[in-house]
């Protein structure tokens, strides 16, 4: 993934662009989409030990939507613009801001992602392992989409579902197990193993849906 320093791309020098809607800092070791700081995409590009690092700074805060990148340039994922001389906001940084937000906005060509805050709590047996706040975060890569569940202490969790197959989840060692889900309106539970995951937003999904079916929208079903 090599670094864009082509002429007329002012704001970009020093970065990597892997596809529309993806900025990522090599100096850092995080990547960006249009909704600002990605773990998911983190991840992919830079690994677990990156996304790992990049949790425990956020120290459980929300991804930030404004960003500094280490070639001085700035982002404001609410303006949807980005400057190539940081805060000073004085020089708007045309090619990073198409590469974030695309013309207009929202030109990310399928990539990005949307997160929402919830409780989370996990239990072996009757054993509770977890209980606080954590992140649902949808992310859309060249991987597919998947929904990343990432719990306060660091730890990452992320549900898939393959097309015609059924859920599993990839816990923070990277194990793959089958996955049972039961929808429950107000809040849904992910079941493997000896493990039971129990997530509940902190404000109902908009749509009207249930958590349930608002996860199923989500991975495209």
């Amino acid at each position: 993934m090599p670094s864009d320093n082509r002429p007329g791309r002012e704001g970009l020098s020093g970065l990597q662009t892997p596809k529309a809607g993806v900025v990522c800092d090599p100096a850092t070791q995080l990547c960006y989409d249009q909704v600002g700081l990605s773990l998911g995409l983190t991840r992919e590009y830079f690994g677990a030990y990156a996304e790992q690092s990049a949790l425990r700074n956020l120290g459980g805060q929300a991804p930030p939507k404004q960003f500094r990148l280490s070639n001085g340039s700035a982002c404001d994922a609410m303006a949807r613009t980005c400057w190539s001389d940081g805060w000073n906001r004085q020089r708007v940084s045309v090619a990073l801001s198409n590469q974030l937000f695309g013309n207009g906005g929202g030109g990310s060509g399928g990539g990005g992602s949307t997160s929402r805050l919830a409780t989370c709590s996990i239990t072996r047996w009757f054993k509770t392992l977890y209980r606080g706040s954590c992140e649902l975060r949808e992310n859309r890569g060249s991987r597919g989409r998947h929904l990343q569940v990432l719990l306060q202490d660091g730890s990452s969790y992320s549900i898939d579902r393959p097309r015609g197959g059924s859920y599993h989840i990839t816990d923070p060692k990277g194990a793959v197990y089958p996955l049972q889900v039961r929808d429950q309106g107000r809040s849904i539970s992910f079941g493997w193993a000896d493990r039971l995951l129990s997530v509940t937003p902190q404000n109902a999904p908009a749509s009207g849906l249930s958590l349930g079916q608002l996860i199923d929208s989500l991975l495209g079903y």
